[in-house]
């Protein structure tokens, strides 16, 4: 039986080789076209704190995942512990970025920045523990087969827990605030239900494997459909995050040249 995460060295060029191969050029474009704007805005020698972290995480996105679906023709191990650990830092980044946000989206308000870092804290803790216990079952078995679903499901959890409550905060906010809408606000509600919408996917990932791939798996047949899915899920999972934090960083130099322009037109005033 071969791995589940794993398309077999020895199989002929089937089909779920191409799909593979779909999801890695989809993988290059999405790193073409993020180094790319890097370089445009490094260029342009305008570096922010948002800047940086995007820079981070690109450099997270693209060593990461790029290289884990050439390695996972080869590999077993090497694989499930790359996409685990790029998926953590991934997630952490996003959820910190969002959290940074909503703390300036609540006009600096310490007891809300004290309830949702407390909120954060407890849904790193979720996501860090099921990353370890995955990393510890992988390097723990012989063999590569893992049972991995229950860790991911707490780590679904974390995650989940998380964003619900960024939604709640952020409905909340336009709720009693006469639904003014923001730029920042709307930013942070399309970071949100993307949040959203990628842990439910996370969660039907693993539903299907359990439902559709775990039979196969044991009458030895179809042991590749996880594999396909699974470097699907982490081509969407980086493009959207890779999306998000570009579309953070456009919003924060907009804002920077219109303070700029303001400050040049009080100027002429004066």
């Amino acid at each position: 039986m071969q791995c589940p995460l794993q398309v077999d060295k020895d199989a002929p060029l089937l089909s779920h080789h191409f799909v593979l191969l779909a999801a890695f050029a989809l993988q290059l474009w999405d790193t073409i076209l993020g180094v790319s704007e890097e370089v445009v805005y490094i260029w342009r020698r305008d570096p922010t704190e948002v800047d940086q972290a995007s820079v981070f995480s690109g450099a997270v996105r693209f060593s990461g995942p790029s290289m884990v679906e050439i390695a996972g023709f080869r590999a077993c191990k090497i694989p499930v512990l790359y996409r685990t650990i790029t998926v953590q830092l991934a997630v952490t980044l996003s959820e910190a970025m969002s959290l940074r946000l909503l703390f300036f989206l609540f006009n600096k308000g310490v007891v809300m920045g004290y309830a949702f870092g407390c909120i954060f804290i407890l849904s790193f803790s979720c996501e860090i523990f099921a990353t370890s216990m995955v990393i510890a079952e992988v390097l723990r078995s012989p063999a590569c087969i893992f049972e991995l679903s229950g860790r991911y499901l707490l780590f679904g959890v974390g995650a989940g827990l998380f964003q619900c409550c960024l939604a709640i905060g952020i409905i909340a906010r336009l709720v009693f605030h006469g639904r003014n809408r923001t730029p920042l606000s709307s930013l942070l509600l399309k970071n949100n239900l993307t949040g959203l919408a990628l842990s439910a996917a996370s969660s039907v990932t693993i539903l299907l494997y359990n439902l559709v791939c775990a039979p196969a798996l044991k009458a030895d047949e179809g042991s590749e459909i996880s594999n396909v899915a699974y470097s699907w899920f982490l081509v969407v999972l980086s493009t959207m995050i890779s999306r998000l934090l570009l579309n953070v960083r456009k919003l924060a130099s907009k804002r920077r040249n219109r303070r700029s322009d303001d400050e040049d037109f009080s100027g002429e005033e004066l």
